[in-house]
């Protein structure tokens, strides 16, 4: 069973980022991968790590015969805990991804002249693909209770957190007032929460 959770989540996880680069690509006319030009190699990192993420997951649940990659509860509820959490991230991204239109990026670009986007979950959050990242990861950790997502979950949401900083420093010198006035209004991750 949860290798089928795993299997879904990563089709519907790579689904929506393909349409989503072809979809920005048609749009704004270039590729939305800023970090290929803009990131230094820690975020070039962490972009192939999101992107290798899905993959890792379900390797790990195709071999529960790796002492580190065997998990030390097995618990149904986990499962279906875990399949709720990955199908509310991908409505949440694939609705966030679609409100940035061309806006959307990986990465940080300092070339982007985009108006600031409001709509859809941005209404709520200034970070919803974010926020999309943090219910994948506690899904993994959930399907997969095991020492690596015991590790790489955490380390996640860390390296999330310290990523919103950056944009959030650099979307307020970009858009001033205007930048500052919407974050006073939304949460970061988690609605009226946080």
């Amino acid at each position: 069973m949860a290798t089928a959770v795993a299997v879904l989540f990563a089709l519907g996880f790579y689904g929506i980022m393909a349409w989503a680069l072809r979809r920005t690509q048609r749009l704004a006319g270039r590729t939305p991968l800023a970090f290929l030009r803009h990131g230094n190699v820690e975020m070039k990192i962490s972009a192939v790590a999101m992107f290798a993420f899905p993959a890792v997951l379900v390797a790990s649940t195709r071999r529960p015969d790796v002492a580190w990659l065997r998990p030390v509860v097995d618990e149904q509820s986990f499962i279906a805990s875990a399949a709720l959490l990955f199908a509310a991230g991908l409505a949440l991204q694939f609705a966030a991804l679609r409100a940035l239109g061309k806006a959307f990026r990986i990465g940080i670009d300092p070339e982007q002249r985009d108006p600031l986007v409001r709509e859809g979950p941005y209404r709520f959050l200034r970070h919803p693909i974010y926020a999309a990242f943090i219910a994948y990861y506690a899904g993994a950790w959930l399907l997969q209770p095991n020492v690596l997502f015991g590790i790489v979950s955490p380390v996640a949401l860390l390296r999330i957190m310290y990523q919103a900083n950056r944009e959030e420093r650099v979307l307020l010198e970009r858009y001033g007032a205007e930048y500052a006035a919407y974050a006073r209004t939304t949460s970061r991750f988690i609605p009226f929460v946080w």
